[in-house]
């Protein structure tokens, strides 16, 4: 019954069927967490390097999972396995090892990407302004409510219910316990932080985590129980229809048009020897846009957007000098635009003395795409 509340939950189902990393990272934490629990078991070393197996594949996907290994390793530990511990850690951290070692050979600064904040993400529609108390609140709310629509109203009261008693009635579940609320409150930190975006798809893990206690309530199915199991995944279903958050439909499709119509418009006006520089414009559009041109990665400049990211006037001046013509996207009042000089016929940037002949190709109340030339 937990696992059809996971299959049916809506969104879960609409990420399925998106090309998206969340649905292998759940798959895998699934499944590290099933190992885990047979070996809690058994005590069995083969269940905990399988184990590690899954979680260290998951790593790749996601880094949600390198926070797992710690907790599990830790969870694993408590429970007096320090052997198997042991294994466990070596085996899960195969890939973020690997990873760590060579980024820290490249830039110095390995865990760089786990700092970063995106102080945009507070403002959806306009991230440029300065953020407001409400937009800290919806930040804090966002997670828990979207994790009410995955499970439904009722699935989620007995979550709350069962994770409230497991700890009374069954000790064995404590480490499930543990695990959901640890997480949960992480979750919770990123997004008031600004560290995730707010997205729908980041409260799966917390809807996955919640299913051990679906289960317990489950687990001595009586004729009623049975009925209230259909009733509670017709309401899960139901209810989307009639309250919901971003417009969430059971099949997805692109909502807004305009970053793939610029992306043809784009693909209709360059050659293999144009440049392309893109300005931070949400979060899909530009690597969207940059991917669709089919041009190498050194013909291109996106502008990342987190709060690390500065306008890299050296890489967009090698873009213009490498590139006799090409393609320019900048999003209206952003740091990019601010940065240039914009007349009818030309554009030309602050930190450089190149004056480009520009040609408008699509322009709207987010953006300005012109076609350049020296």
């Amino acid at each position: 019954i937990a696992s059809c509340f996971l299959a049916i939950s809506p969104i879960i189902f609409r990420n399925s069927l998106m090309n998206m990393s969340e649905p292998p990272y759940l798959f895998l934490l699934t499944v590290t967490l099933n190992f885990l629990s047979k070996g809690f078991k058994s005590r069995k070393a083969s269940n905990f390097l399988l184990a590690g197996f899954s979680i260290t594949v998951a790593s790749g996907f996601r880094f949600e999972a390198w926070f797992f290994i710690v907790l599990f390793t830790g969870i694993i530990l408590l429970k007096r396995e320090k052997i198997n511990a042991v294994m466990f850690f070596i085996t899960a951290m195969v890939y973020p090892a690997s990873v760590i070692i060579t980024h820290f050979v490249q830039d110095h600064y390995s865990l760089s990407g786990f700092f970063t904040n995106y102080p945009w993400s507070l403002h959806p529609n306009g991230y440029f302004a300065p953020p407001k108390l409400e937009d800290y609140l919806r930040r804090l709310w966002f997670i828990p409510f979207c994790w009410v629509i995955s499970l439904g109203p009722p699935v989620a009261y007995i979550t709350i219910k069962e994770i409230i008693l497991s700890g009374i009635k069954n000790k064995g579940i404590l480490w499930c316990v543990l695990v959901f609320w640890t997480f949960f409150i992480l979750t919770e930190i990123s997004a008031f932080k600004g560290s995730i975006i707010l997205e729908t798809r980041f409260s799966a893990t917390v809807t996955l985590l919640s299913l051990p206690f679906c289960a317990v309530y489950f687990k001595e199915l009586t004729m009623q129980k049975a009925r209230l199991a259909i009733l509670f995944g017709a309401l899960t279903i139901g209810l989307t229809f009639v309250y919901n958050f971003q417009n969430i439909t059971a099949v997805p499709r692109l909502a807004n048009q305009n970053g793939n119509k610029v992306a043809e418009i784009v693909g209709k006006s360059i050659n293999p020897e144009s440049g392309l520089i893109i300005d931070f414009w949400e979060w899909e559009n530009p690597g969207y846009i940059g991917l669709q041109s089919k041009l190498p990665s050194s013909s291109v400049y996106i502008l990342s957007g987190d709060d690390k990211n500065t306008v890299q006037a050296k890489e967009i001046n090698e873009i213009i000098q490498n590139h006799q013509q090409g393609i320019i996207l900048l999003v209206k009042n952003s740091v990019l635009w601010q940065n240039a000089i914009i007349s009818d016929k030309n554009l030309q940037f602050k930190f450089n003395n190149l004056s480009l002949n520009t040609q408008t190709i699509y322009s709207d109340n987010e953006v300005e795409v012109w076609k350049y030339s020296r």
